[in-house]
């Protein structure tokens, strides 16, 4: 957990997912910014409302570098953008196989919405 070494705490809380799930906790470096870490349609999402920036997300273990680099390229400060993209890391890496068995289901529902609606043979 590195991101400690950045000065800042996390507050965790739970909210209705928007489209397949999310997770939102607040990273306090002194002005607390709430950061909504999630799954769209289109792939993975880091969102920090009060700063204006969303930006895409990798999934999985071991996405730091990639998601703080996501998030420098939409204008966060190098200091935040580490310290949520190691702790995003290792939320990934408790929650993998939750977070995986979700989308999981959400690709099951929608092969089986498409059969239903005739859109493919059985």
């Amino acid at each position: 957990m590195n991101y400690k070494k950045y000065g800042m705490s996390v507050k965790e809380s739970s909210i209705a997912p928007i489209v397949h799930w999310e997770k939102v906790f607040y990273f306090d470096g002194g002005d607390g910014h709430r950061v909504i870490y999630g799954h769209h349609n289109g792939g993975g999402f880091i969102a920090i409302p009060n700063m204006r920036i969303c930006c895409e997300a990798a999934e999985g273990a071991h996405s730091a570098n990639w998601n703080r680099d996501s998030m420098i390229g939409a204008g966060v400060k190098e200091m935040y953008a580490s310290a949520i993209a190691e702790y995003i890391d290792d939320y990934n890496a408790v929650h993998e196989a939750e977070i995986r068995t979700v989308l999981d289901e959400e690709v099951q529902r929608l092969r089986d919405d498409i059969i239903r609606r005739g859109f493919v043979a059985r």
